[in-house]
Order: C-alpha cells, then structure tokens, then sequence
C-alpha cells in the first residue's frame, strides 16, 4: 500500500500497458534473469534486472535489423553487448554457452574414465587428484564449480582431521 504502481508491479513501466510484443518480452526477460539469481531481489538488483533486459531487447531488435539484410551500427551493437555483460555481471550472472553435444559426450566419458581409474588409486594418489582439480576450479569463474570446490574442501578439511584425531588415539 501507499507504493507507486510501478513497485507494486515490477517489470511494469510507466506508461506501458504491458500488451505489446516489446513489452511482453521484457516481461520475460526480467522474470528470466530473477528466476536465474534465484532469490527475491533487493531494488538495486531489481533496477539491473530491468537494465539488463532493456539492453538485451536493443541488442535482439538490433539483430533482427541485421538478419533482415538491413545495415547495423555493429559499434553500437558491440556497445551493447559490453553493456549487457557488465550489467549481469554485476548481477553475479555470466553468459555461458551451451556446451555442444559432442562437448557433453566427451565430459561424460571423461568422468567414466577418471571414476574407472579411481577403484585403481590408493588412497593418497585420490587425495592428489582430487588437490589438482580443486587447484584448476580456483581458476575458473563458474559460481557452480567454485561453490562445489569450497564444499569439497570443507569435507576434505574435515576428514583430515577426523584422520589426525585417529592417529594420536593409537
């Protein structure tokens, strides 16, 4: 109550009655980008939530401009595209292509391949592999690796030290 319409209603625009294709499509786009940060934004993210999809509905209609045989500004679309980068990363979002499928067959026989090897591991060369991978995932800016890594060592750290409670009780 006592709130504008427009923070009653986000992705709603003054003036904009929400009926056009435009505006059908930033409503998705904002939607998108909140389901993808996956919590109830504050206002800021919510205000780079809406940046966001308004650049990417310039950069859409910008393309279409091009596939129409028509002349684009190609500065001004790389502008754009920079700018909607920025935005999601601000965000804590990154753009990551869909990794091909034959990119997916050869992860998936990777991991087939390294769970295969390590029934052969003794238990000191698992820990090595394991201290490489987490060495590689601290280089990498995929939120979903890191977080993993950070969880892996937290049950490393825990494990070492149920390890060297066993120890000094013998």
């Amino acid at each position: 109550m006592l709130r504008s319409r427009t923070t009653n209603q986000p992705g709603r625009l003054p003036g904009i009655d929400g009926r056009s294709q435009e505006a059908r499509r930033f409503r998705d786009l904002t939607f998108g980008l909140g389901h993808d940060l996956g919590r109830a934004l504050s206002a800021a993210e919510q205000s780079l939530v809406d940046q966001a999809a308004a650049l990417m509905l310039q950069r859409e209609a910008m393309t279409a401009v091009g596939a129409r045989g028509e002349r684009v500004d190609s500065r001004e679309l790389v502008r754009i595209a920079g700018a909607i980068a920025r935005t999601l990363a601000a965000l804590g979002l990154t753009q990551r292509p869909e990794p091909s499928t034959a990119a997916r067959k050869e992860s998936h026989n990777q991991l087939s391949h390294d769970a295969n090897d390590s029934a052969t591991l003794s238990n000191s060369e698992r820990v090595t592999r394991v201290q490489q991978l987490l060495e590689r995932a601290k280089h990498s800016k995929n939120p979903d690796l890191l977080s993993a890594a950070a969880r892996v060592r937290a049950i490393f750290a825990i494990a070492q030290r149920r390890m060297e409670a066993k120890e000094a009780r013998k």
